[in-house]
């Protein structure tokens, strides 16, 4: 074969391996661009779409306190108890296992159509991991996710073939009640010393400045709370999370400290023995909460008015008054 030949055939081979290439990458950002869902960067965009389309189910203008978190707030809260007992209309926008980075996702989006008076972040979030990329380092896989969201993303295809509006979300508003009632584990004390001090990691830091700044932007008052959880609240983090809401201009409540007054029965209780509540714990849980937002925010008792109306018809209880 002449030296021509070779040179030739060459260039063919990496004009057709450029041709890959290329054709690769703008498939891959076509994908990127249909599952990317939007500026704000996510974890788990399933769980985002679907609170979202929850969200969507609620009349605008109708919700004036959203409760965000993870597994903790969605046990702990119940916005259908909350209206009953003190009328106001609620949500939780809280998922399972959900992290800082989602919860401000929904949250800014929620503002948008809801006139949110206060947003209540249930205090274990600050110090679970908060980044939307899985290892929460500038790692080579991470820059590949922000360059093609369809690797960080992949997971939405499971989602298309799912039914995003859950019934029991709807029914509840976001809560997730638990009638399982299992005993304090021995030797757990909510508050009791924990390890040393505790400090906010750098993306929890971050994405707390943002909630923290979307709050202030549209009026709305934060408020850091802590429900009652035996098993990873302690007095190291009490500290860290009140010094974080003083700093910044927010509320703080930590339960535990108040888990008497409130009557929690720490054997009645808790759904798992020392981390979440049951519907009889979230049952006092939201009557504190409750109180706590009475004494201190200009909210509305919508009970019997169109708003209610909406807010129970949304759920199932249109007419009932309960």
């Amino acid at each position: 074969m002449e030296m021509g030949e070779v040179s030739l055939e060459t260039k063919r081979h990496f004009l057709q391996v450029m041709g890959f290439l290329v054709l690769g990458f703008l498939i891959l950002a076509l994908l990127s661009a249909m599952v990317n869902p939007g500026e704000v960067p996510v974890y788990n965009v399933v769980k985002v779409t679907k609170k979202l389309e929850a969200l969507g189910g609620e009349k605008p203008g109708t919700l004036e306190v959203l409760f965000a978190g993870n597994s903790l707030a969605c046990n702990g809260f119940s916005p259908l108890m909350l209206y009953e007992d003190y009328g106001f209309t609620s949500y939780v926008i809280a998922e399972e296992s959900q992290r800082l980075c989602d919860n401000v996702a929904v949250l800014e989006e929620a503002i948008k159509h809801q006139d949110i008076k206060v947003c209540v972040l249930e205090a274990d979030t600050v110090f679970s991991d908060a980044s939307p990329y899985r290892v929460n380092y500038a790692l080579p896989t991470n820059a590949l996710e922000k360059l093609f969201p369809i690797f960080h993303y992949h997971i939405f295809y499971k989602g298309v073939l799912e039914n995003h509006k859950g019934e029991e979300e709807r029914l509840n508003k976001g809560f997730l009640p638990v009638k399982d009632a299992v005993p304090l584990k021995e030797g757990l004390d909510p508050m009791g010393d924990g390890a040393g001090p505790v400090s906010l990691e750098y993306d929890s830091v971050q994405f707390m400045a943002k909630l923290s700044k979307i709050c202030r932007e549209h009026g709305v008052d934060l408020v850091i709370a802590a429900l009652p959880c035996p098993e990873y609240w302690n007095r190291d983090k009490h500290e860290t999370a009140k010094a974080w809401a003083e700093e910044n201009g927010a509320y703080f409540l930590d339960m535990n400290e108040i888990s008497e007054e409130m009557g929690i029965n720490w054997e009645e209780d808790l759904s798992d023995g020392g981390s979440h509540l049951n519907v009889s714990g979230a049952g006092k849980a939201t009557d504190a909460i409750g109180r706590f937002l009475s004494d201190r925010f200009a909210l509305t008792d919508h009970r019997g008015d169109p708003v209610g109306e909406s807010f129970l018809k949304s759920a199932g209880r249109e007419g009932d008054g309960s």
